[in-house]
C-alpha cells in the first residue's frame, strides 16, 4: 500500500470512529451506504452531502416534470392553460408525498398513488422500487410528531401535569 492509500484509509477510519461516537453505528451505516451509492468521499462534510442530495432531488423532479409536460404538449396537443394547471397539480401532489400529519405519517405515498393507478388503470409501476425508496426515506428521516399532538394525547390520558410542563418548556425555549 502506498502512502496516499494509507492516508485515505486513515482518514476513512477516523471519520467512521467520529461518526460512530457522535451519532451511533446505525447512523454511520446509513451515511456510508448513502455516500457509497453516489461515490461521495467521507471527507465531504455532512451538510454538503445533504445539499448534494437536495440538488439531485430537484434536478430529478424538474427532469420528470419536463418530460411529462413535453409528452402532454407534443403527443396530446396540450398548451398553456392545461400545462400550467398540470404543473400546479404535479407540484401539489409532489408536496403531498413529502408532507406529514401531526403523528409523523405521510398523507400519501408514491406507492399509494401507484397502487391506485395499477388497480384502476392497469398501469404496472415498479412497486418494489417505490416501496424500497419509501422504506429507505423513512429510515433516513426518522419519524417526527407534532408537539401539539403529544400535549393533546397527554391531556386526554390524564397527564395534565406533564402536558403543562412540556408546554412551559416549549414556551421558554
Amino acid at each position: 500500500m502506498n502512502k496516499k492509500e494509507e492516508k485515505w484509509r486513515n482518514e476513512g477510519a477516523a471519520y467512521a470512529l467520529r461518526v460512530a461516537k457522535e451519532k451511533g453505528v446505525d447512523y454511520l451505516e446509513q451515511d456510508l451506504r448513502r455516500r457509497g451509492a453516489l461515490g461521495i468521499s467521507v471527507i465531504l462534510p455532512e451538510k454538503a452531502v445533504e445539499e448534494l442530495y437536495d440538488m439531485l432531488a430537484k434536478r430529478i423532479m424538474n427532469t420528470m416534470k419536463t418530460v411529462a409536460m413535453w409528452v402532454l404538449y407534443a403527443e396530446h396537443g396540450w398548451r398553456s392553460v392545461r400545462l400550467q394547471r398540470f404543473e400546479k397539480q404535479m407540484d401539489k401532489h409532489s408536496e403531498d408525498c413529502m408532507s406529514y400529519d401531526r403523528f409523523g405519517n405521510s398523507y400519501v405515498t408514491l406507492s399509494d398513488m401507484a397502487k391506485t393507478m395499477q388497480e384502476t388503470c392497469g398501469i404496472h409501476p415498479d412497486m418494489e422500487t417505490l416501496e424500497l425508496i419509501e422504506e429507505e426515506n423513512k429510515r433516513e428521516q426518522g419519524r417526527f410528531v407534532s408537539l401539539a399532538a403529544v400535549i393533546e394525547v397527554l391531556e386526554e390520558t390524564g397527564h395534565q401535569d406533564i402536558a403543562d410542563a412540556l408546554t412551559r418548556k416549549i414556551e421558554n425555549a
